[in-house]
């Protein structure tokens, strides 16, 4: 005769939702599961857990794989997060689980190393087999528009991101408009540069027409935007472009206007423009400096300090004509 102790009956005894009764289930067969890989036989787990030996049997029949996907649920609820950060700090399982902690993730490290090791596996296969263009400090930084739909306050608004990134240290900055003018685009490299301080000897672009007219590849003529040209002349900057339909060559700056939607700008609203990029440079310097980058496996603060601050142009000196 089976046994059934109060336990069993208060719990059985208790109405509960569908979503709840699935948590239930998924968490008893996780306990049931443990016990027996212990050595627990069927009639040990039942008096152990105090439920009926015919549920033990029951859930020790159950196919492995979808259960244990179901014991990842806990994960599971933060896997957008994950996704996104996972590669900004190099699938750092010890980052990762302080940063899920502040997201009320209250289960085990050793469950989230487990979870995260396919994707580690993916991205050091897809790194061996796809070549990384470095550039010495104060060399290059790239440069790329993006665009978003932004709430200010009860409207949600397209927000075109102005985005350069460091090429060595990986140091970003963003600033949105309302547009992508020439207005705006010079704008954008003036704040930049203030921002970081100086600027780097060249500067890698695609191929907009406020920055060029027309471009022959075979024969390398350019045409360029005149008033472009004449204000990065004036910084005594060197424009690069990608090669046509070549785009992933920036792919620095590429990854970094992901790195601002899926981070910077997820589920938050603003009052105005103004108050938006308030946010995005103090994103900037305490979100996306202070990361272990995926590449460097270096904080791009610390990076930028120990070795490209000194290596910028500073703001205020012009080449000699």
């Amino acid at each position: 005769m089976v046994e059934r102790n109060e336990n069993m009956m208060i719990i059985s005894s208790i109405p509960v939702g569908i979503e709840e009764e699935k948590v239930v289930n998924q968490n008893l067969w996780c306990r049931i599961r443990t016990l027996s890989e212990q050595g627990l036989n069927k009639t040990g787990i039942a008096r152990e857990l105090g439920i009926d030996l015919k549920t033990v049997r029951k859930w020790l029949r159950q196919n492995w794989e979808p259960q244990k996907r179901d014991c990842k649920s806990a994960l599971d609820a933060h896997a957008p997060f994950l996704r996104a950060r996972a590669p900004e700090v190099g699938y750092n399982a010890a980052v990762l689980f302080r940063e899920l902690e502040s997201h009320g993730y209250q289960g085990s490290y050793p469950a989230l190393v487990k979870y995260i090791r396919p994707w580690r596996h993916d991205a050091q296969q897809f790194n061996t087999a796809t070549p990384r263009f470095e550039t010495e400090p104060g060399r290059q930084a790239q440069v790329d528009w993006g665009s978003t739909k932004v709430w200010f306050e009860n409207s949600r608004l397209t927000v075109h991101l102005f985005v350069m990134v460091l090429g060595y240290s990986r140091r970003i900055f963003v600033k949105g408009y309302l547009n992508e003018r020439m207005s705006s685009l010079l704008d954008g490299h003036a704040a930049a540069f203030s921002h970081f301080g100086g600027r780097t000897e060249t500067i890698l672009y695609d191929n907009p027409r406020t920055i060029v007219e027309n471009k022959d590849e075979e024969s390398g003529h350019i045409v360029w935007n005149r008033t472009f040209k004449d204000r990065m002349d004036f910084y005594g900057v060197e424009i690069k472009l990608c090669r046509y339909y070549r785009a992933q060559t920036k792919g620095k700056v590429e990854s970094g206007v992901k790195y601002v939607k899926r981070n910077a700008l997820v589920g938050r609203r603003f009052r105005d423009l103004d108050h938006l990029n308030e946010w995005l440079v103090q994103w900037c310097l305490e979100v996306a400096d202070e990361r272990v980058h995926g590449t460097t496996h270096e904080q791009p603060a610390e990076r930028f300090r120990r070795a490209e601050a000194g290596a910028l142009i500073p703001v205020d000196v012009r080449p000699v004509p």
